[in-house]
């Protein structure tokens, strides 16, 4: 399989038109909006403009290459714990949670550290810190009785993302972790679908409260 190794989630522009904000049922106004869209140049290498009312494809390109979904790959993340989990429920990081590789965006998340999957939904969206992704990771694998991999692809078919395969839950580089922007999009559909995920993920700023190990956190 080839295809482009370089092209991070800077190569992602989905922009989720959403029926509550945009009266898109009439076809005049659906008929404007692609016109508006006709001569955009993001500079990306795929784009998608996506109605999740309709399912209507206002604008595209490339939306079928297979690409690296890098820090994107946590929306699915989250969801799954959502999904199978409980925001109540209180998870201590582990050491192989918190073991990053150099670079990779941080919390700075203490082994031993206890949080609670809501607020660890908040540092995941906010501040894409992998570690919590990774010990999200592992709260899916106990709340579903999968591993990661076979949860994250059970739901990706489920969903209808038939280009995609996902092996890790932070997307820190793999070779086999990949996606496209078509996928991407029913991914974001999904996750604004729930109500709960939806609070989290269009939160603009947050407070983590202080933890056993730490002073609170903003992100």
């Amino acid at each position: 399989m080839k295809f482009k190794k370089t092209k991070l989630v800077a190569t992602f522009l989905i922009c989720l038109m959403l029926a509550e904000n945009l009266v898109l049922a009439a076809p005049q106004r659906e008929k404007e909006l692609k016109e508006n869209f006709e001569n955009i140049d993001t500079g990306c290498e795929a784009d998608i403009v996506f109605d999740t009312s309709t399912g209507e494809i206002l604008y595209e390109k490339n939306i079928h290459e297979k690409l690296y979904p890098a820090s994107t790959t946590k929306l699915l993340t989250g969801l799954l714990a959502v999904l199978y989990g409980n925001l109540d429920d209180v998870v201590t990081f582990c050491e192989d949670a918190v073991t990053l590789e150099y670079g990779a965006s941080t919390l700075d998340m203490k082994e031993g550290e206890k949080l609670s999957v809501k607020n660890c939904l908040y540092g995941l969206m906010l501040k894409s810190a992998n570690e919590i992704a990774n010990q999200l990771g592992y709260y899916v694998e106990e709340k579903s009785g999968k591993n990661f991999k076979e949860a994250a692809n059970d739901k990706l078919t489920e969903i209808g993302c038939f280009e995609s395969t996902f092996t890790n839950a932070s997307g820190l580089h793999k070779d086999n972790h990949y996606t496209t922007v078509y996928d991407m999009a029913l991914i974001a559909n999904a996750a604004y679908q729930n109500e709960a995920f939806k609070e989290i993920f269009t939160t603009r700023k947050y407070t983590i409260p202080a933890t056993n190990k730490a002073d609170s956190r903003t992100v």
